[in-house]
């Protein structure tokens, strides 16, 4: 890099040279022989040949300097991303254990783009765990197992929660606590209150509506009252209004389908569909949507 730099300034430096004579000899001709107005500007042009030449590598050298800081700073910030994926597999795994103060400290030394992939690698995790927790045939004893596995992403999703807040992401912290809530409910033990709590906040922080990422929020609320001990009134007002939320969205309704959510994932869902006087209702709109198919 070096030699080639050393080339090209010394290559300037005579292109610079041949200019500077040439601008000069036209500059001396116009003024001495042709008494031309305009020779002043050849002069100028002949200075600023010779100078350039040797005004640039000191630019070059500020550009690479500063080049080779951000790509020092971009570097490191990428290997401290690593490591910190590396960690978090080995905790998930449980080949490493890591306090949640630990975690904090692992998560608070990268940027906002390596902490998307983080979430990214966690939610990834998170739906592989429930996708062998749905599809594990008459081994109870292992599917606990799963679910127990599944409560260590509880501390990682706290301190994304606790970044988030603090550097005002508001963008990301709906992602965040839905996904705190689909953990709490599916986890071993179970936790319907922590669930509803952060779903609802996940609720609230959303900023878009109107697709299936976002109704499935509604959805797993409904989830989460049907199985909480204690149910306000407001509670089960909000209930329908959940189920009606999903019912009237194209893209989700099919979650409603019998059969179609696994009761692993949503216990209680079919009884307070059926006691509801909801089931009916459901069967024959998706039987009629078949048929248009």
């Amino acid at each position: 890099m070096y030699k080639d730099s050393f080339r090209k300034s010394r290559g300037l430096m005579i292109v610079g040279f041949v200019f500077s004579l040439l601008a000069g000899g036209i500059a001396i001709y116009s003024y001495f022989f042709k008494d031309d107005s305009q020779a002043i500007y050849w002069f100028i042009f002949a200075g600023v040949a010779a100078v350039v030449p040797f005004i640039l590598p000191q630019i070059q050298k500020v550009e690479v300097k500063g080049l080779a800081s951000f790509e020092a700073k971009t570097e490191s910030a990428s290997a401290i991303a690593v490591s910190a994926l590396q960690e978090i597999d080995q905790y998930l795994s449980g080949r490493l254990n890591l306090t949640p103060d630990e975690i904090d400290d692992r998560l608070e030394s990268l940027n906002q783009r390596h902490l998307d992939l983080v979430y990214q690698y966690l939610d990834g995790w998170r739906m592989q765990q429930v996708f062998r927790i749905i599809n594990i045939k008459r081994d109870e004893v292992t599917r606990k197992r799963m679910r127990e596995e599944l409560g260590r992403l509880v501390p990682l999703f706290n301190s994304l929660i606790l970044i988030a807040n603090g550097q005002d992401y508001d963008k990301h912290l709906h992602y965040y606590y839905s996904r705190l809530a689909f953990i709490y409910k599916d986890m071993e033990p179970q936790s319907w209150e922590k669930a509803y709590e952060n779903i609802n906040y996940a609720i609230e922080a959303r900023k878009e509506t109107g697709n299936l990422s976002f109704t499935l929020y509604e959805f797993n609320r409904l989830i989460c009252a049907i199985n909480k001990k204690r149910i306000a009134l407001e509670e089960k007002k909000q209930m329908h209004q959940d189920f009606h939320a999903v019912y009237n969205d194209l893209s989700s309704r099919w979650m409603l389908g019998e059969g179609n959510t696994s009761e692993k994932i949503a216990p209680g869902l079919e009884n307070w569909l059926r006691s509801n006087h909801y089931r009916e209702k459901i069967n024959a709109v998706l039987a009629q949507s078949a048929q248009q198919k």
